[in-house]
């Protein structure tokens, strides 16, 4: 008899167990879910456009802390106090290859996360190169910085940003005008310019594949050649072609011809442009590694050399504002740009 009541008060026990478990999971469920909406409601959702929407919470035991709508929040704070930490009217006017861009492999990696913070800065950064506007308009997508002008072809011309319906600016000859005169001068000459290399020239002589290859090749205002020559007739060179009005430089690879202008010229053209958009006293940093950059360099208020991989300063900053790279490529221009960003008062 002892045993039947054990056993039946323990049925009891256990029933009462398990109800008070299952009340115990509805309240706690009610508690989460009440905490789940407080929280919810006090989340400052003003910052967010309408695209943006909470996390389906499936379940009140599966519930959504918003931990991302919380980071979101964070990061739009963070943009706000870069952006009002430095001057708004500051542009960043940079070589490609060698400076933005690794020469050796062409990869511009170690700086994306700066141009990140630029971006978030709503700072331009106009890329100034020897290539044509088909291969720049192409690394300005990859590197997101298409809402920026382009100066193409050593500063022979000038496109405006994917957003901006105005032609480009031709500042120099066109090209057509510099392979006539570079025709008359081979009988006197040895050299090879891209029309004289073909595809396949400019395929071994730039390590491009085909594709970029072909683009560039797509020229308006310039001709980049390799001299074949001996030393010793280069300043007669530049002096023929200076009568004819043509200027020639050393890049990083190749010799350019082009008409009288340069990286400079063009730069100070886009620097207008940009004052007439946003009055005001403008100030720029400019990035180079090589003879064409100089004239870039010389006008800049913040000038930034970068050396070749083997470590040769191939250009000249100003001592009082200038700075020189510790890295070649991309490295040493993320380097040295987010110093001069930093003593700008950039919050990077």
């Amino acid at each position: 008899m002892t045993r039947s009541v054990s056993k039946a008060g323990a049925l009891v026990f256990s029933s009462l167990t398990l109800r008070v478990v299952k009340v115990s999971r509805r309240l706690l469920d009610a508690m989460v879910l009440t905490q789940a909406k407080t929280l919810f409601a006090s989340i400052d959702l003003s910052g967010f456009g309408a695209s943006r929407r909470l996390p389906h919470c499936i379940s009140p035991k599966k519930i959504c802390t918003a931990p991302k709508v919380l980071t979101a929040s964070a990061t739009d704070k963070a943009k706000i106090e870069r952006t009002q930490s430095v001057n708004q009217r500051l542009a960043i006017v940079s070589d490609l290859d060698g400076c933005l861009l690794n020469k050796e492999d062409y990869s511009f990696a170690p700086a994306v996360p700066l141009l990140q913070a630029i971006r978030d800065l709503n700072l331009p950064v106009i890329l100034a190169s020897s290539k044509t506007v088909s291969e720049m308009r192409l690394l300005a997508e990859e590197m997101e910085l298409a809402d920026a002008p382009i100066i193409c072809e050593n500063g022979g011309a000038v496109y405006w940003s994917r957003e901006d319906s105005r032609p480009g600016q031709i500042l120099g000859a066109s090209r057509k005008q510099i392979l006539e005169i570079l025709q008359k001068l081979k009988g006197e000459f040895h050299f090879e310019s891209f029309e004289d290399l073909g595809l396949p020239g400019v395929i071994a002589s730039t390590d491009l594949p085909e594709d970029r290859a072909r683009l560039a090749m797509q020229r308006a205002s310039t001709e980049p050649l390799l001299w074949r020559d001996s030393d010793g007739k280069l300043d007669f060179f530049a002096s023929q072609l200076a009568a004819e009005d043509l200027t020639f430089t050393r890049g990083g690879r190749f010799w350019h011809v082009a008409g009288q202008t340069s990286k400079g010229n063009a730069m100070q053209y886009v620097m207008s442009y940009l004052q007439t958009k946003n009055p005001g006293d403008w100030t720029s940093i400019a990035i180079g590694d090589s003879p064409i950059d100089q004239s870039m360099l010389d006008i800049a208020d913040y000038p930034i050399g970068i050396p070749s991989p083997d470590g040769v300063v191939h250009v000249e900053v100003k001592a009082h504002n200038g700075l020189l790279a510790d890295s070649a490529g991309a490295q040493g221009w993320a380097d040295s740009v987010t110093a001069v960003l930093q003593e700008l008062g950039a919050n990077l």
